[in-house]
């Protein structure tokens, strides 16, 4: 599936973005241009699934649903930003520690990725009338009243 949110006809920088909000510089040493686009497909599906006119939204509307897809993307990246990003930095005689938690990096961009889905004026959030329930034994649902 060839991208179409995520485009450089639709921004031109999204990758620069991208890199920034994940390691705070443009390096495609860093982040190569490779590794960004291996999870387009998989961030575009997600936005696609929850905004349904995506296809036709134009203005504000379109530029928080690239900005919703891009904070996904960067979502799905942090766990390969982990392993890159040294957690502990020696220079010279002086060790700077990165006070960086990756998990909530990581939730804090999927929320970000809601916030800007929310702001979508055509997009509508369906009310939960039950929950699944995972259990050893048969499936149960329970409905909320």
């Amino acid at each position: 599936m060839a991208a179409s949110i995520l485009t450089t006809a639709n921004r031109s920088n999204w990758k620069t973005q991208a890199r920034i909000k994940l390691v705070g510089e443009d390096s495609a040493v860093l982040l190569p241009d490779a590794t960004v686009e291996a999870f387009v497909d998989q961030a575009e599906r997600a936005i696609k699934g929850k905004v349904t006119d995506w296809a036709s939204l134009t203005g504000d509307n379109k530029e928080n649903l690239i900005d919703a897809a891009l904070s996904y993307l960067c979502a799905l990246l942090v766990p390969a930003i982990r392993n890159i990003m040294a957690r502990t930095e020696k220079v010279g005689e002086t060790s700077i520690t990165r006070d960086l938690d990756f998990n909530k990096l990581e939730a804090d961009l999927y929320g970000e990725s809601g916030a800007f889905c929310q702001a979508i004026s055509t997009y509508s959030c369906m009310p939960a009338h039950g929950a699944d329930v995972i259990s050893p034994t048969t499936p149960m649902f329970e409905e909320f009243k």
